[in-house]
């Protein structure tokens, strides 16, 4: 099979078809994303004492995984990243998306997420208040997509698409938030249940996954 940089002719034929023929309805679905019912949030559960040791399993695992870290905070039990973009089926290497599905719509209109992690006590509290007491971690993941109005993708060639610009805009659109990404929410919470305590203490996990409410 044919090839461009490790993509698929079919898959990129696809990616142009799909742009092509839903590229003005873009604005709708990002409306219909941003104003769908919030799913539940992922949470993990840490034990008494193990703050300090999941806090910095947390922050490693991001790094590892290729996260720019933005705001590291242990008082408030605030972990945040920069934005990781990706552009589906042309950038392999950053793939995050759950489904092929996803894949396509990224390659035409491109996302960004940012992973945000919340530590509490289970009255509510940042980890100041009781360093040594359980704690509640929340992981979000949130979306947000660039809307460029004028989008025009040439059936012959990706390199050959264009954007019609309007010369009353002075600076490029703002990212539109559209929710959170729960599967990329569950893969993390998975990697960070792995981690597991200093030696010594190996067998008990410092994070574990906290069923829905």
């Amino acid at each position: 099979m044919r090839t461009i940089r490790g993509t698929p002719l079919c898959l990129i034929f696809l990616v142009l078809f799909l742009g092509v023929s839903g590229g003005c309805r873009s604005a709708d679905a990002v409306e219909a994303l941003a104003s769908a019912p919030a799913p539940p949030p992922t949470r993990l559960t840490v034990p008494p004492g193990a703050y300090a040791d999941a806090f910095r399993a947390v922050t490693r695992r991001l790094s590892r995984d290729g996260w720019m870290l933005d705001r590291i905070d242990a008082g408030a039990g605030e972990i945040s990243t920069g934005p990781r973009r990706g552009a589906g089926l042309l950038t392999p290497f950053t793939r995050l998306g759950a489904s092929l599905g996803d894949e396509v719509r990224e390659t035409v209109q491109g996302t960004e997420r940012r992973v945000r992690v919340s530590f509490r006590t289970p009255e509510g509290y940042p980890p100041s208040a009781n360093p040594l007491g359980p704690m509640t971690a929340r992981v979000d993941v949130l979306l947000s997509r660039v809307i460029r109005p004028g989008r025009r993708l040439s059936p012959v060639s990706i390199r050959l698409s264009s954007v019609a610009r309007d010369p009353l805009r002075r600076r490029p659109p703002d990212p539109v938030s559209i929710g959170r990404d729960v599967a990329v929410e569950q893969e993390l919470a998975e990697r960070f249940a792995e981690s597991r305590r200093p030696a010594g203490d190996r067998d008990r996990p410092l994070l574990s996954r906290t069923p829905p409410a």
